[in-house]
């Protein structure tokens, strides 16, 4: 826990920065032609998982308090909600903005992609939210504490790697969408831009969190996937978003690189003078 509060705000500033140009662009344009519904939808689903999570254990200290969160919390803790809160916000406005200005050949993914986000928010925000508003943190109902227990176990040890794998498959998806039409919104400076914040911001979650005092039985006794279930996933996750953003601009600027190389082509002389 060596990471310094300032620099955590500064990473927040800095996220907002990245996304600024895709959303400034989506709204003026009124365009996403280009953009895979999908892959804006399963990396919108990441960011849900991450809230859902990390705010399920900031109000229930007395079930997650020797997982990531201090007990009480600290302000680095809720440095670290209003980090994946903004995240997930940022994503739900693209995702709004894209599904809205998707061509009509793109109705059926447009349909699909919003009733899978509504049926995943019935499995993950929705529940906390309830909770929240009819029991609280203080509520030491044993009922209550089973549910909680049945909430949490799920998503950590099975919703959450699956979801990942799902952020993963999303750059597949949007790089063979890429390869066969251009998107204006996804500019190499953008997807640049977030390659390297959120490098930094995976890189920070290991000096972000709390780490358990004492070991927990191995999750099918493979230390990584243990590491990864209780404090690394959304290190997994922003590092697997860096990844799959900076492959992105590479294909764009490649793409943008040989469409300059071609013009400047057809520019020369076709017979030299002498």
């Amino acid at each position: 826990m060596a990471f310094p509060d300032w620099l955590s705000i500064i990473l927040l500033f800095m996220t907002a920065f990245s996304f600024y140009p895709w959303v400034q662009c989506l709204w003026i344009r009124k365009d996403s032609s280009g953009i895979s519904a999908y892959y804006v939808l399963f990396n919108l689903v990441a960011a849900t998982e991450q809230f859902t999570i990390i705010f399920f254990l900031l109000v229930n200290d007395t079930v997650g308090g020797n997982l990531i969160v201090h007990t009480p919390p600290t302000t680095g803790d809720w440095i670290n909600l209003i980090q994946m809160s903004l995240f997930w916000i940022l994503l739900l406005t693209i995702f709004a903005l894209t599904l809205h200005y998707l061509p009509r050949d793109d109705l059926v993914d447009k349909r699909t992609a919003l009733v899978i986000f509504i049926a995943f928010l019935l499995v993950s925000v929705i529940p906390e939210l309830i909770d929240v508003i009819a029991g609280g943190p203080y509520d030491t109902n044993p009922d209550r504490e089973f549910l909680l227990a049945w909430f949490c176990i799920p998503h950590i040890t099975f919703i959450n790697p699956v979801v990942t794998i799902s952020l993963i498959a999303s750059f597949i998806i949007q790089i063979r969408r890429g390869l066969r039409e251009e998107s204006l919104c996804l500019s190499v400076r953008t997807l640049a831009t977030q390659a390297v914040v959120f490098a930094v911001l995976g890189a920070s979650w290991f000096f972000r969190v709390l780490w358990p005092s004492s070991r927990i039985p191995a999750f099918f006794d493979f230390p990584l996937v243990e590491w990864y279930r209780q404090i690394g996933w959304p290190a997994v996750d922003y590092l697997a978003f860096s990844i799959g953003q900076a492959i992105l601009c590479y294909i764009t600027w490649r793409r943008t690189n040989g469409r300059t190389h071609s013009l400047s082509g057809e520019r020369e002389p076709l017979l030299d003078d002498t």
